[in-house]
């Protein structure tokens, strides 16, 4: 079997698996045991990402509590084209949402990951099958099969960073703690 085929399934077996309803699912965050290793992208890097203005937010919640919903919502507020991942809803934050990324008929530029880290592989082949150019793990989020993959076939790979937090401090000179 390819590395992309399973690109051809799409998430929701796994969401609707799920136990709790989509609207507290949050990705998991790795055991303090385990120590995530750096992207090694440096600021300059991730400038260029920036200028990179089709977002598809995989696992976008509708809880505006969520880190899931106010960091796609903060990226609409600068400019982004925000394209929502949510087999639950029809719509979130005034946009269409889609089941999958490979039910998007856009081109998407970053694909932006609020899933456990053991579902990233498979978010990973559909941001390749759909020829995104940046694979961004949120805050807390890596699986390094993922980033090999998505890097293998030339995208960008960031993890383990918040696309809000960190266009804040690049862009707007504010420093958050990290949560």
């Amino acid at each position: 079997m390819d590395e992309l085929s399973s690109a051809k399934r799409q998430m929701t077996g796994k969401w609707a698996d799920s136990k709790m309803p989509p609207s507290t699912t949050e990705p998991t965050k790795p055991q303090p045991s385990q120590e995530i290793p750096s992207d090694g992208l440096s600021d300059d890097e991730i400038r260029v990402i920036y200028k990179l203005k089709t977002v598809a937010v995989v696992g976008i919640s509708r809880d505006p509590q969520k880190a899931a919903h106010y960091v796609p919502k903060y990226l609409m507020e600068n400019g982004y084209e925000i394209i929502p991942v949510n087999p639950f809803v029809t719509e979130i934050l005034g946009r269409p949402s889609y089941k999958g990324l490979l039910d998007v008929k856009q081109v998407i530029d970053i694909v932006d990951v609020f899933r456990p880290s053991d579902e990233v592989v498979e978010v990973a082949e559909m941001a390749v099958a759909k020829g995104a150019k940046v694979l961004w793990m949120q805050e807390g989020i890596y699986n390094e099969k993922a980033a090999s993959l998505a890097r293998s076939h030339g995208l960008k790979v960031a993890w383990n960073r918040c696309l809000r937090r960190t266009h804040l401090r690049l862009f707007k000179g504010i420093y958050e703690k990290t949560i």
